[in-house]
C-alpha cells in the first residue's frame, strides 16, 4: 500500500462481523434481488470519493462478509488503490457459493445474482466504467473462477486463493475474451491439494496452463524457490 494508507485491524477484533471502521474509507449495506434469490454486500470505498476500478470480493465457506473484510483487509485495498470494493453475501443458510455445475449446484443463479449485484453497485455508485476485477478465497475463489468463465464480459481479471476448480467447470469454461489470472496456492495445500484430486479437479498448474491458452500467452514459466 502507498504511505498512510494502512488499516489498522486488532487480532482481538478480526473475527468481529461488522467491518472495523478505517479512516478514509466509507462502508454501506446494501440489499439486491435477481429472479427469487435476494442477498446484502457490502460497498467499501474511498470516503473522498472517485474510483478507478472495482473489485468482486467472494468470501470463504460460512463466512459473514464483515469478518471476511476484516481476514482479507478490504477497507485497506479499498483505500490503498482507489477501488471500489463489492463483497456480496453468499446466498442460503451455509453461506456457500456454489462450487461445481455437476452436482446440483446452480451455478448459473449465482453467476446471475453476481451480476445484478455488480449491476447495482456500479449503478449506485457512478461507476459503469470502471474495469472490474473479481478475487475470491477458499470457496469464493472457486465462484470466483465459474464468473470469469461465465460472465467473461464483467471481467478484466480474476485473483484465486486456495481454491480450486472442477475438471468438468474447467473443460466447460470458454471465456470469449482474455481473462488475466493471479493463482495463489500452497503447494502444502491439504484440503484442497495444489496436485489435484483424480476425477474431481486438476493440478493447479493444469488451471494455469489452461487459462494461459485461452490468453494467448506463449512464454515458457519461470520457477523460483523462496527462502523459508
Amino acid at each position: 500500500p502507498a504511505t498512510d494508507t494502512f488499516c489498522a485491524v486488532p487480532n482481538t477484533q478480526v473475527l468481529s462481523n461488522d467491518p472495523l471502521p478505517c479512516d478514509g474509507v466509507t462502508v454501506s449495506e446494501h440489499e439486491v434481488t435477481v429472479g427469487d434469490v435476494t442477498t446484502q454486500y457490502l460497498a467499501i470505498r474511498p470516503s473522498s470519493g472517485g474510483t478507478d476500478s472495482v473489485v468482486l470480493a467472494l468470501h470463504y465457506l460460512g463466512a459473514d462478509t464483515g469478518r471476511f473484510s476484516n481476514v482479507v483487509r478490504l477497507s485497506e485495498l479499498a483505500k490503498a488503490r482507489k477501488v471500489l470494493v463489492i463483497a456480496p453475501q453468499a446466498p442460503g443458510l451455509v453461506q456457500r457459493w456454489p462450487s461445481s455445475p455437476t452436482i446440483g449446484e446452480d451455478v448459473d443463479s449465482a453467476v446471475a445474482l453476481l451480476r445484478g449485484v455488480l449491476s447495482d453497485a456500479k449503478s449506485r455508485f457512478s461507476a459503469g466504467s470502471d474495469p472490474v476485477y473479481a478475487l475470491g478465497l477458499s470457496n469464493g475463489a472457486v465462484m470466483a473462477y465459474l464468473f470469469a468463465c461465465r460472465a467473461t464480459d464483467q471481467v478484466k481479471s480474476v485473483l484465486t486463493v486456495a481454491g480450486e476448480l472442477g475438471s468438468a467447470a474447467l473443460d466447460s469454461c470458454t471465456p470469449s475474451r482474455a481473462i488475466g489470472t493471479v493463482i495463489v496456492h500452497g503447494s502444502a495445500d491439504t484440503l484442497t491439494p495444489y496436485y489435484g484430486i483424480t476425477s474431481l479437479y486438476p493440478p493447479v498448474p493444469t488451471i494455469h496452463a489452461t487459462f494461459k491458452q485461452f490468453n494467448g500467452c506463449t512464454g515458457t514459466d519461470s520457477q523460483v524457490t523462496l527462502p523459508n
